[in-house]
C-alpha cells in the first residue's frame, strides 16, 4: 500500500500562456496566473449577476486580478484558454 494520501492530487498551475501576446484593455499579456478560486469569488459574482456565462466572467476575472471591462475585451479564443484552466481547478 502506497504512503499517499487519497488527497494527494497535483493542483493545476493556473498558468495560461498567450503567443502572439493578447491586450485586454491597454495592457499587453503573454501570460496571466489564475489562482484557485475562493467560495467568496463565486459568492461575489452571484450577487451581481445570475447569469452565468456572466458569473464566470467576473469569477476569472477576480481570479486573474483583471479589471472584469477590461476582461470584456477579449477574443473568444484567448478567452476559452482562461475558460479552460478555470475548469480544471474542479476536476
Amino acid at each position: 500500500m502506497s504512503g499517499k494520501k487519497q488527497n494527494d492530487k497535483k493542483a493545476p498551475s493556473g498558468l495560461v500562456l498567450f503567443d502572439p501576446p493578447v491586450k485586454i484593455g491597454d495592457t499587453e499579456y503573454d501570460k496571466i496566473q489564475l489562482r484557485e478560486p475562493l467560495l467568496q469569488d463565486s459568492l461575489d459574482a452571484e450577487e451581481m449577476t445570475d447569469k452565468p456565462l456572466a458569473m464566470e466572467h467576473l469569477v476569472i476575472a477576480s481570479i486573474s486580478g483583471v479589471n472584469p471591462e477590461d476582461l470584456s475585451t477579449i477574443g473568444m479564443a484567448d478567452y476559452k484558454k482562461l475558460q479552460a484552466v478555470y475548469i480544471s481547478f474542479f476536476t
